[in-house]
Protein backbone atom coordinates (compact mmCIF):
# COMPACT_ATOMS: atom_id res chain seq x y z
CA UNK A 1 0.00 0.00 0.00
CA UNK A 2 1.27 3.17 -0.80
CA UNK A 3 1.54 6.72 0.71
CA UNK A 4 -1.99 8.83 -0.51
CA UNK A 5 -0.18 11.47 -1.27
CA UNK A 6 -2.55 13.66 -3.29
CA UNK A 7 -5.13 13.29 -0.17
CA UNK A 8 -2.16 14.47 1.62
CA UNK A 9 -1.21 17.64 -0.05
CA UNK A 10 -5.03 18.00 -0.02
CA UNK A 11 -5.68 17.71 3.82
CA UNK A 12 -2.49 18.67 5.25
CA UNK A 13 -3.59 22.62 5.18
CA UNK A 14 -6.81 21.84 6.65
CA UNK A 15 -5.51 19.70 9.16
CA UNK A 16 -3.45 23.24 9.83
CA UNK A 17 -5.42 26.06 9.72
CA UNK A 18 -7.62 23.61 12.32
CA UNK A 19 -4.69 23.44 14.14
CA UNK A 20 -3.38 27.27 14.04
CA UNK A 21 -6.87 27.98 14.29
CA UNK A 22 -7.08 27.28 18.34
CA UNK A 23 -3.85 29.30 18.88
CA UNK A 24 -4.85 32.85 20.80
CA UNK A 25 -4.50 36.20 18.31
CA UNK A 26 -2.12 37.45 21.07
CA UNK A 27 0.76 34.72 19.54
CA UNK A 28 1.14 36.07 16.17
CA UNK A 29 4.35 35.61 15.86
CA UNK A 30 3.48 31.60 16.55
CA UNK A 31 0.91 31.44 14.53
CA UNK A 32 2.89 33.15 11.16
CA UNK A 33 5.29 30.10 11.85
CA UNK A 34 2.90 27.95 12.42
CA UNK A 35 1.59 28.77 8.85
CA UNK A 36 4.95 28.48 7.70
CA UNK A 37 5.52 24.87 8.85
CA UNK A 38 2.58 23.70 7.24
CA UNK A 39 2.96 25.45 4.03
CA UNK A 40 6.49 23.78 4.00
CA UNK A 41 5.62 20.30 4.77
CA UNK A 42 2.52 20.84 2.18
CA UNK A 43 5.05 21.79 -0.34
CA UNK A 44 7.41 18.85 0.55
CA UNK A 45 4.79 16.22 0.18
CA UNK A 46 4.27 18.08 -3.27
CA UNK A 47 7.57 17.59 -4.06
CA UNK A 48 7.44 14.07 -3.71
CA UNK A 49 4.39 13.72 -6.50
CA UNK A 50 6.97 15.43 -8.99
CA UNK A 51 9.28 12.41 -10.39
CA UNK A 52 6.31 10.20 -9.92
CA UNK A 53 4.58 11.95 -13.02
CA UNK A 54 5.51 10.96 -16.33
CA UNK A 55 3.89 13.41 -18.69
CA UNK A 56 4.77 11.60 -21.57
CA UNK A 57 1.59 8.91 -20.68
CA UNK A 58 -1.77 10.58 -21.63
CA UNK A 59 -4.66 9.87 -19.01
CA UNK A 60 -5.19 10.08 -15.62
CA UNK A 61 -2.04 9.44 -13.29
CA UNK A 62 -1.10 9.03 -9.62
CA UNK A 63 -4.76 8.40 -8.78
CA UNK A 64 -6.59 7.40 -5.47
CA UNK A 65 -9.65 5.51 -5.06
CA UNK A 66 -11.71 4.63 -2.47
CA UNK A 67 -14.78 2.83 -1.77
CA UNK A 68 -17.36 5.12 -1.28
CA UNK A 69 -19.86 3.12 0.67
CA UNK A 70 -17.67 -0.05 1.20
CA UNK A 71 -20.62 -2.57 2.00
CA UNK A 72 -22.01 -1.62 -1.20
CA UNK A 73 -21.95 -3.53 -4.57
CA UNK A 74 -22.39 -0.38 -6.15
CA UNK A 75 -18.79 0.55 -8.51
CA UNK A 76 -19.03 4.44 -6.79
CA UNK A 77 -15.74 5.38 -5.76
CA UNK A 78 -14.53 8.66 -4.69
CA UNK A 79 -10.82 9.76 -5.22
CA UNK A 80 -8.51 12.44 -6.88
CA UNK A 81 -6.47 12.31 -10.16
CA UNK A 82 -3.44 14.26 -11.77
CA UNK A 83 -4.34 13.88 -15.79
CA UNK A 84 -1.29 15.44 -18.16
CA UNK A 85 -3.96 17.00 -20.26
CA UNK A 86 -5.82 19.23 -18.16
CA UNK A 87 -9.04 19.66 -19.61
CA UNK A 88 -9.47 15.94 -20.26
CA UNK A 89 -11.61 14.40 -17.28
Amino acid sequence: MTLPLLSSVLFLPLLGAIVLAGFPRERANALRWGALVVMLVTFAVSLALYPLFDSTLPGMQLSERVPWIAASVSPITSGWMVSACPWCF
